[in-house]
């Protein structure tokens, strides 16, 4: 059975139609996915940065705060300014006028469309005390003594 020629044009365009709807809906998916990622990348940095590093300075005047932080993309030392307003959090402290310089820093901090860093959470590190007090052993436990000078009196009265 042989096709009529206006068939098999008609049939040819179909194909061709759907070979180029599939061959664009393909190059479509490969444009969506680089989208995505600069999509992403743009939503990580709208979401705010991190760092860990060592107070150097705080202003309280303009509420801001100056620090030494490790850059980890370029393992290189920097300093950086940011500002601390009414909606930044604190940890270990209550406010920016607990912060000294040399204390240990994490913030979470976001950059606005001007570059300026705001501080959305501030927690200060502090260390424990890990020398042993008068009061304490060599292990870092409380010697129990209450007894001792009864003891030693009962033993001289004996």
């Amino acid at each position: 059975m042989r096709m009529p020629y206006r068939a098999g044009i008609g049939l040819a365009a179909v194909i061709s139609f759907l070979l180029i709807g599939v061959g664009s809906v393909f190059s479509q998916e490969a444009g969506t996915a680089e989208e995505s990622a600069d999509s992403l990348e743009i939503q990580l940095k709208n979401d705010g940065e991190w760092l860990w590093g060592d107070v150097l300075a705080v202003d309280l005047e303009k509420k801001k705060i100056k620090v030494k932080h490790l850059d980890y993309e370029t393992y290189t030392e920097k300093e950086i300014i940011i500002a601390v307003d009414a909606q930044t959090t604190y940890e270990n402290v209550r406010s920016l006028e607990e912060i000294k310089p040399q204390d240990t820093v994490s913030i979470d901090y976001a950059v606005d469309s001007k570059g300026k860093n705001a501080a959305k959470n501030i927690s200060v590190e502090k260390l424990e005390n890990t020398e042993p007090s008068a009061e304490e052993g060599a292990f870092g436990e409380a010697e129990d003594t209450a007894g001792t000078a009864a003891d030693i009196q009962a033993e001289a009265a004996e």
